[in-house]
């Protein structure tokens, strides 16, 4: 059974999300079954729930990871823990022996029965109007298809799809004849056009929007755009081919206590130290929600359709039963009647008078929001003003910032400080700490990062104290993330640095060695121009050795706070890698050449 995927993960050990893809959940202690049997080495790891993917990864080896579509998850099911056995959550998947296939395999075989569906049409018994058979409703009237009546694609004067025994068997006459033959069948019998889910309209298949009513159109997998010879080659290779037809062959080496359960149409995750409910529960939430966006996207749900919650709907079914419940004098209890119905609300009329409130409240809305309106226009000037004096001191946010996801955790959990821990591993890795030179201190990361979550989060997001950011870089070392802490002795200075950098002094040494350096090839340039009589005219030119450099120059060429810069040129300086020069105009250091 084909379900689980491949995940690529950062160097902070989290998932790299997919285009609009967000947390929901995580959980370690987690450990991987197929069917009845364990899977092997995957009995300790994190679980990530987002909205597209669960996400499985391993503490022990990151190559370990992967992941399963919520997508093609059919049900749920729980089961409880008992003396040794933890509780578990089982995900049940389509069968492929069942006659059901998933979504992997069954792209080719989709492709020819939507292009079979969109072949034929059938006849609105209201209208008479003739409709493609991708329709659910009359293109003309808006009426539901009724199964009364179909066209055949004969009727029509088009050709009806071959079957599927005759598919296989002209793709084998094509192959036979060779590629010049299956490229003329190929180009005489496409067909390239996308049915709009809102109104049906067939749209040229390079349309993103349907041109009668302005709907986003299905992408290119559900567009009935195929050949004969296409599909047949894929409805072969597809059916024919070992490596796919394959169901006990997994497209991650799987190693299970009984392979027999290889072919089993369910996994599951074993809790050891619980969370299961919640997986279930935000799961179930997650299920719901695809459930419904696919109803929407195939236009069987009205414009202004809003989803009713369950608790909702149950609550509003018991107040209508106690309103329609009443006790008569006599003390017999009656549901027939119900004192609060008003019959001016039935009919027309009724209808006329809730258009009219509502029309009174949009008038209230519009009515307060023109004032507002009018306010803000009347400080406009004043606000384009203020906004432009803070120009200089504002910096743009890099587009880099926007792609770390945000933390979708409680500080209650458990798992708090070392999701934390990674997510600021990430922060580092992404904007901050991006050269091997770079390091940062306690201090500025504290004031960084809470900037950092403030402007991509928005300003009612929670900031992290100071004591949750100290737990969460003692677990760097820990948690195997690529960033460590180094304390400097004398100025008991904290800062964070990469682990594969350990020795800042040769970086110095260089950097003051190519300044020298460019230094005397300026001088060489400088005595060119003595000799044409132009040393006047060229800034510099009058300088004639090379003054070593300072504190806050080191600092600014290696993006460092100048209390590091101080620290790492008193090791330079101790060592015996610098020398220093104390002059009227301040202090500069060179490299010990003695």
């Amino acid at each position: 059974m084909n379900v689980w995927k491949s995940v690529l993960l950062n160097r902070s050990g989290r998932p790299i999300l997919e285009e609009g893809e967000h947390n929901l959940y995580v959980r370690e202690d987690i450990g991987l079954y197929q069917g009845k049997s364990k899977v092997i080495n995957r009995q300790n790891g994190r679980v990530y729930i987002t909205n597209q993917r669960i996400i499985y990864v391993d503490s022990e080896t990151l190559d370990n990871s992967l992941c399963v579509l919520i997508k093609e998850i059919v049900k749920l099911e729980s089961s409880e823990g008992f003396l040794r056995s933890s509780p578990k959550v089982k995900l049940f998947f389509k069968n492929k022996k069942g006659g059901e296939v998933d979504n992997s395999e069954s792209s080719s075989i989709s492709v020819s029965t939507s292009s079979n569906i969109a072949n034929e049409r059938w006849i609105c018994m209201i209208c008479t109007f003739s409709n493609i058979g991708t329709a659910s409703v009359c293109a003309s009237c808006g009426i539901r298809k009724m199964e009364l009546k179909a066209l055949s694609s004969q009727s029509t004067g088009q050709s009806a799809p071959p079957a599927k025994d005759q598919i296989i068997e002209d793709t084998a006459t094509v192959a036979q004849e060779g590629p010049k033959s299956s490229i003329n069948a190929s180009s005489s019998s496409s067909f390239k056009l996308n049915a709009c889910p809102a109104c049906t309209f067939l749209n040229h298949s390079s349309m993103k929007y349907c041109e009668i009513c302005g709907t986003e159109l299905p992408k290119s997998s559900n567009v009935t755009s195929t050949s004969s010879v296409s599909t047949a080659m894929q409805a072969t290779y597809s059916v024919a081919s070992p490596s796919n037809g394959s169901s006990s062959s997994l497209p991650i080496n799987l190693q299970l206590e009984d392979s027999k359960d290889m072919d089993t149409p369910y996994i599951k995750f074993s809790f050891r130290k619980g969370g299961e409910e919640k997986f279930r529960q935000i799961l179930d939430e997650q299920l719901e929600l695809l459930k419904w966006e696919q109803l929407v996207f195939k236009g069987n749900i009205n414009k202004n359709g809003t989803k009713l919650n369950d608790d909702i709907y149950l609550q509003q079914e018991s107040n209508n039963s106690n309103n329609n419940s009443s006790i008569t004098n006599n003390g017999i209890k009656s549901n027939g009647s119900n004192s609060n119905f008003n019959k001016s609300n039935i009919g027309i009329h009724g209808l006329e008078q809730i258009g009219e409130q509502q029309r009174k409240l949009n008038e209230l809305v519009l009515t307060s929001s023109l004032e507002d309106l009018e306010q803000l226009m009347y400080k406009a000037k004043d606000l384009i003003k203020l906004s432009a004096s803070f120009s200089n001191i504002v910096k743009p946010i890099p587009v880099t910032e926007q792609l770390i996801p945000p933390l979708n955790i409680t500080k209650t959990s458990k798992l708090f400080h070392r999701e934390l821990s990674r997510n600021i591993s990430e922060y580092l890795h992404t904007i901050t700490l991006t050269k091997t030179s770079s390091m940062i201190t306690l201090q500025d990361l504290f004031a960084h990062y809470n900037r950092y979550l403030s402007s991509t989060q928005g300003f009612g997001t929670e900031l992290i104290s100071d004591v949750d950011l100290s737990k969460a870089i003692e677990l760097f070392n820990e948690l195997k993330l690529p960033f460590k802490k180094k304390k400097y002795d004398k100025s008991g200075l904290v800062v964070i640095t990469p682990n594969l950098t350990n020795d800042y002094s040769k970086l110095i040494k260089e950097y003051i060695e190519k300044e020298k350096q460019k230094f005397e090839d300026q001088r060489r340039s400088f005595e060119n121009f003595k000799i044409e009589g132009i040393d006047e005219f060229v800034e510099g030119s009058d300088i004639e050795y090379f003054k070593g450099k300072s504190v806050s120059e080191i600092a600014e060429s290696f993006s460092w706070s100048y209390s590091i810069a101080e620290e790492e040129i008193e090791t330079c300086v101790s060592n015996g890698t610098l020398v220093i020069d104390q002059n009227i105009t301040g202090t500069y250091y060179f490299l010990n050449e003695f």
